[in-house]
This record gives structure tokens, C-alpha cells and sequence, in this order.
């Protein structure tokens, strides 16, 4: 990624022919404004469910819970997304943060240590518009924001979660992320990867008018080059079919409906380039609906054991 040229347009830098910036975290548009937004928001979502209000508080107190860690996840990014993105590229480098330690405590070349972890490579390769983490780079990161950042976790959960990655981390299993037994002959993984392409095709659809038959022709053209398992357009169109008979009418219309609300920002992002604005790259609001994800879909599923199928 150092490699990658980089050009700057009003003291911002970005990604050259890519449109995407390069410390995305620290460019966040009209961020004093979405400060104090995020701020009035919660003050008015407290006072709304305050107990002391009675029976007339409670009314839709469970979506304003909802709401309120939403918002305060929101004023983190505005406020520490710099942060985050740091200890995305400490993970990416197989590198935990290192805390302080007091000079009588240290053991190891604790200077050298603290150099290594102190370079702005790691907040840009941390780019959270660009981030790939493998699995174990994501639990990695996982525990560290765990420790650093447990957000609206009460300390006993985040002692429990902590516990129970560290155990899985040295190769024992734990209760607390054991599988469930679902008796269902679908596999979760598969079922999951059905419902993203399907978003998919509704993006296309709604971005470009592009029909769902071109769509699901590159899926199996796609199939046909990894040498995945998706045969014919008549398996595609009795995904929907059977989706909804096993997992029901509302999660299928959500993620085609999450297909169309990205297909709408994107276009949004489009209009205000061409006014001049500058926003990030559109892959970003693409919600991983682009093509190197329906790519990425294709070649997973194919790896799905036939024994699950």
C-alpha cells in the first residue's frame, strides 16, 4: 500500500485515480456539526427515557436504546476513528498495541518496542475504507478493541468475551462461542452468501437499471472460472424462492431493500462529485455490493463442503 501514488487535492490526500482517501477518519465532513448533533441527540434521548418519567417514558424506549448506541458509536468514529484505524494497521502487522509499562516492570527492549508501534504507517494501512483483515488478524483487533474500547459492554461481559478469545486463541474451545445446533440441513455460511448476491443483483438493478439476468449470468460466469458450483440461472432464481420458505419473508426483503438504499447513496455520491464536492470513494458507500465482493461470494461458496449442500 506505501507504494500506492497519492495525490492532493486541497491539502487532502487521496488515493490517485481511486477517489478514495487516504486518512479517511481525519477528513469526516462537517465534523463539528455532527459533534454536536451526536451530543444533542443522546441529552435528548436520556431525558426521553428517563425512569423518572414513568409509563410515559417507556414508549419506544427499546428503539431509542437502540438509537443511543448507534449515535455514541458514531461520535467514537468522528472523535477517536484516527485511533481506531491505528490499532486496524497494528492487526494488519500482526502487532498488538503496547501499553505502558513502568520502567521497573520492563523485561524486554521496551523502547524498540514502542518505536515500532509508534509510525503513522499503521493509522494508513488501517484505512477503514480499505481494510482486509485475515481471521486471525480480525480476532486479533477484536480483543484489542475489547480491551481499549469495549464500547457498551459492562465490564463483567468484556472480562467474559476477553476470557473466552483468549482461550480460542491458544486452541481452546469455550462455551461462549460454541455452535448452535440448528437442525437444519442448510448451511448458515451458504444461506448468508445466497442473501449478499441476491442484494447484489438488487444493487445492479437499481444502480444501473442492469436486469437481473445479466446479473446472474456474471455469477455464473464467475462460477464457471473458480470452478464454484452455481450451474444455471434457474438455480439463481430458486434462491429467493427457497429463502424465504426457510428464512422467512422479512430478512430476504431486507437485504434486497439494503441493496436498493445502497444503489441510492451511490448515486447521491455520483450527484455531489459532479457539483464538485468531495467525498469518498464510491466503493464505500457500495456496502460491500461491489464487484471484487460478488467475486469474493462466488469463490466462497464454492469452497462450501457438498455435504452441507
Amino acid at each position: 500500500m506505501n507504494d500506492e501514488p497519492i495525490e492532493t487535492i486541497n491539502g487532502v490526500e487521496w488515493y490517485a485515480g481511486e477517489g478514495a482517501l487516504v486518512w479517511p477518519s481525519r477528513h469526516n465532513r462537517n465534523r463539528d456539526e455532527r459533534l454536536a448533533e451526536c451530543i444533542a441527540d443522546l441529552e435528548q434521548l436520556r431525558s426521553e427515557t428517563d425512569p423518572a418519567g414513568g409509563a410515559s417514558t417507556e414508549h419506544e424506549k427499546d428503539l431509542k436504546a437502540q438509537r443511543a448506541l448507534r449515535v455514541a458509536g458514531n461520535l467514537v468514529q468522528l472523535l477517536a476513528g484516527w485511533a481506531i484505524d491505528h490499532l486496524s494497521g497494528l492487526a494488519k502487522n500482526n502487532l498488538d498495541p503496547q501499553e505502558h509499562e513502568p520502567e521497573e516492570m520492563r523485561v524486554d527492549d521496551y523502547a524498540a518496542a514502542r518505536s515500532l508501534r509508534d509510525l503513522h504507517k499503521y493509522e494508513r494501512e488501517g484505512n477503514r475504507e480499505r481494510l482486509d483483515l485475515s481471521r486471525e488478524q480480525a480476532r486479533r483487533l477484536l480483543i484489542n478493541f475489547m480491551t481499549y474500547n469495549p464500547g457498551a459492554f459492562p465490564e463483567s461481559p468484556q472480562c467474559d468475551v476477553l476470557e473466552a478469545f483468549f482461550r480460542i486463541a491458544r486452541g481452546d474451545p469455550d462455551d461462549l462461542f460454541k455452535l448452535a445446533q440448528n437442525g437444519s440441513r442448510y448451511n448458515a455460511e451458504r444461506v448468508a452468501l445466497q442473501l449478499q448476491m441476491l442484494s447484489i443483483i438488487a444493487f445492479r438493478k437499481a444502480l444501473n437499471r442492469t436486469p437481473k439476468e445479466e446479473t446472474m449470468d456474471n455469477i455464473i460466469e464467475i462460477s464457471q472460472h473458480v470452478g464454484s458450483r452455481i450451474g444455471s440461472i434457474e438455480t439463481l432464481k430458486k434462491w429467493e424462492q427457497r429463502l424465504r420458505e426457510s428464512r422467512g419473508d422479512k430478512i430476504v426483503d431486507q437485504y434486497l431493500r439494503h441493496g436498493e438504499l445502497m444503489a441510492k447513496r451511490v448515486k447521491q455520491v455520483k450527484g455531489d462529485r459532479l457539483s464538485g464536492a468531495v467525498t469518498h470513494d464510491e466503493d464505500t458507500y457500495a456496502g460491500h455490493l461491489n464487484d471484487a465482493s460478488l467475486r469474493d461470494y462466488v469463490v466462497r461458496y464454492g469452497k462450501i463442503p457438498n455435504k452441507d449442500n
